[in-house]
């Protein structure tokens, strides 16, 4: 800013004016000062402006391009992306058993307003500072990403399991749960445990069905799997014994084909709902199945490029 230093040495050359055949001189050269300071005055002002809006803040609306991973089993997988070559490329971006592969024209930049909850809040306390073609890794705890695990949400299983071999149920269930009115003689595909289902009876009145699982001893099933083909899913199980005389309902053994290994890295569905198979312990003969959104307890990792800051 012009100093009062040089303001007083102005006046001074203005009263000497009158007295001084100089002054005209010394005049001109003064507003040159004036205007000289004034300029790199307004030039510092336009220097830190600009600074300020090169690089993202709350309130910008920008462009990113990312993908981001999680470390399962020691790999860091794809999870998310809005690049197509990554989504394409499994060999050097390998994908989180949730990966969800879109078509081509899906995949596109990814425009948001930092500071408007428009994404996670620890992406969008991380994109800030950022400038136009920056690069940047952006790590996120559960507690600035999707949040914590809900036990609630997390089912345990047994890796050998018993099941009925007959079943009773109402007409309303079994058309609820297999997706076909039942009638005798019916033979349709659990959807939960891959293997046969044929239908015994149908009581019109009471509106009650019987039912027979109908496995074959030994063979594998696919269980927990999404009913589209094209979504990869459930895992095997082995069907050990299938036994009709040892209790009226009759009991079937099989084992959950699944290890360590296995963990995070299966996606199941019960219906149109999904989960991941966590925590598979074949010692304990245990495994569990996590309800909540795969994201959820887990530290993300964002690999960002800012394209503009529109």
């Amino acid at each position: 800013m012009v100093s009062y230093g040089c303001l007083l040495s102005i006046t001074m050359w203005l009263k000497d004016f009158k007295k001084d055949t100089m002054a005209i001189s010394k005049v001109a050269i003064a507003i040159i000062i004036v205007v000289l300071l004034l300029a790199s005055t307004f030039a510092a002002y336009v220097l830190v402006f600009n600074e300020d809006n090169s690089s993202v803040g709350t309130g910008d609306s920008i462009t990113v391009n990312y993908w981001g991973t999680v470390n399962i089993q020691g790999v860091d997988k794809v999870f998310d992306t809005s690049i197509w070559d990554v989504a394409l490329d499994n060999e050097t971006y390998p994908k989180a058993a949730w990966f969800s592969m879109k078509t081509q024209a899906s995949y596109s930049e990814f425009t948001f307003t930092v500071g408007r909850g428009q994404t996670i809040t620890g992406f969008d306390m991380g994109i800030k500072g950022m400038k136009e073609g920056d690069s940047r890794t952006i790590v996120v705890t559960p507690e600035q990403g999707y949040g914590v695990l809900d036990e609630t949400k997390i089912v345990t299983i047994d890796l050998n399991q018993t099941v009925s071999v007959f079943m009773t149920t109402t007409k309303t269930a079994f058309n609820s749960t297999f997706g076909s009115v039942p009638s005798a003689g019916l033979t349709v595909t659990h959807p939960t445990y891959g293997w046969p289902v044929t239908v015994l009876s149908v009581n019109e009145e009471t509106k009650v069905v019987e039912y027979q699982n109908v496995p074959t001893q030994g063979s594998q099933y696919k269980v927990f799997a999404n009913s589209n083909e094209k979504i990869v899913s459930g895992w095997n199980i082995t069907v050990n014994s299938v036994d009709t005389t040892v209790s009226e309902d009759g009991e079937i053994k099989f084992t959950h084909m699944v290890d360590e290994e296995d963990s995070w890295n299966i996606k199941g569905y019960v219906g149109t709902t999904m989960f991941i198979l966590i925590d598979v312990d074949t010692a304990a003969g245990t495994a569990r199945t996590n309800y909540n959104s795969p994201l959820a307890g887990l530290t993300l990792t964002f690999h960002v490029t800012l394209e503009s800051i529109n």
